[in-house]
């Protein structure tokens, strides 16, 4: 084999160690913001509620292994179930209508009696 061929294949062999530390690199960095991107929220939330520094938290939650992450990130996402609306809440027959089990009792009443 010629030198020049082994020089060649050196070159080839140093430009793909560079690619592959350059995607790397960029891998890296993408988890990292992404990483960020679910920390986000659950800092805020957490700073809220607990009244810490949220740098902080951020701090103290960086090295949280990623399934803690991902169920944290979905508890700081839910929002809490509504208590309903003004046209879902039940009264007690109090709005002069007639109870379901006023009318169930008139029906057994009337069912008897016949």
């Amino acid at each position: 084999m010629s030198n020049d061929f082994l020089m060649k294949v050196a070159d080839v062999l140093d430009a793909i160690a560079e690619e592959k530390s350059e995607l790397e690199q960029e891998l890296s960095t993408i988890k990292e913001a992404k990483r960020k991107e679910q920390l986000t929220p659950v800092v805020e939330k957490l700073s809220f509620i607990t009244g810490d520094d949220p740098e902080d938290l951020q701090s103290k939650l960086a090295g949280v292994d990623e399934s803690v992450l991902t169920m944290l990130s979905g508890l700081a996402g839910a929002e809490a179930p509504s208590m309903g609306t003004s046209g879902t809440v039940k009264t007690a027959g109090l709005d002069g209508k007639v109870s379901s089990s006023d009318r169930a009792d008139r029906d057994f009443a009337n069912w008897i009696l016949s």
